[in-house]
Formats: structure tokens, C-alpha cells, sequence
């Protein structure tokens, strides 16, 4: 049973992770992407994405800083798998249950707008 289950999930992420095709690349998919940053990710996060929001020090784990090099290196199917299943032993929870996949996708898209992705480390 508990086998079934494990598919059951992993096919459900792979369904919230994968189809790149679905989100089209388009001003009101940023502007929902922004949104949803400034609605769930900025008290942790910050405004620029550091990892200074006002709720960042209360925090035992700090929140990712994506301005750093290690998260501009990692890849936007990286950054969604953090959305939808959270960060283990960290305050980032999993949000699969509360985001839509569109949802998902734009905000990463988001914070890929305000911290590009970069493939190699300066």
C-alpha cells in the first residue's frame, strides 16, 4: 500500500513540476507572479529576493537568498520543486496544496525576473 501511495504522489509532482508548455511567457503572468511573491514570499524572502524580509529573523533556518550565486544557479524546475514541496527541515513549507501549477510556474518566473538565472558561478 504504502508503495501505491509513493507513485501516487511522485505522479502528482511530476504533473505540478513538468509541462513547461502549459505557462506561456506573457506581462500578466509576471504581474500574477509578482502577486503571489508579494502575497507569500516577501516576509520571508524580501522585496529584492535576499532573504531579508521582515519576518527573516525570526526564523531558525534563514530563507534562501536568490541573489546569491548558488540559488542563480539553480534551475527553474530546482526552484519549483522547492515551491511545491517545501525545503525539509527549514520554515519554507511545500505549497502544492494552496498554489495552482500556473501559479507556481509564475512565480518562479518571478523570482527568475528579479534574480536571472545564471549557469555559471562568478
Amino acid at each position: 500500500m504504502s508503495v501505491l501511495l509513493y507513485l501516487l504522489v511522485s505522479s502528482f509532482g511530476l504533473l505540478l513540476i513538468g509541462s513547461e508548455g502549459l505557462a506561456q511567457d506573457s506581462s500578466e503572468d509576471q504581474a500574477n507572479g509578482q502577486g503571489i511573491y508579494e502575497t507569500h514570499c516577501l516576509r520571508c524572502h524580501g522585496s529584492n529576493g535576499e532573504g531579508n524580509g521582515p519576518d527573516a529573523s525570526t526564523l531558525t533556518v534563514p530563507p534562501t537568498n536568490f541573489q546569491s550565486v548558488e540559488s542563480r544557479m539553480k534551475s527553474d524546475l530546482d526552484l519549483r520543486s522547492a515551491v511545491v514541496w517545501g525545503l525539509a527541515f527549514s520554515p519554507m513549507h511545500q505549497w502544492f496544496d494552496k498554489l495552482t501549477p500556473q501559479e507556481m510556474r509564475a512565480v518562479v518566473q518571478y523570482i527568475r525576473q528579479i534574480a536571472p538565472f545564471e549557469a555559471t558561478a562568478h
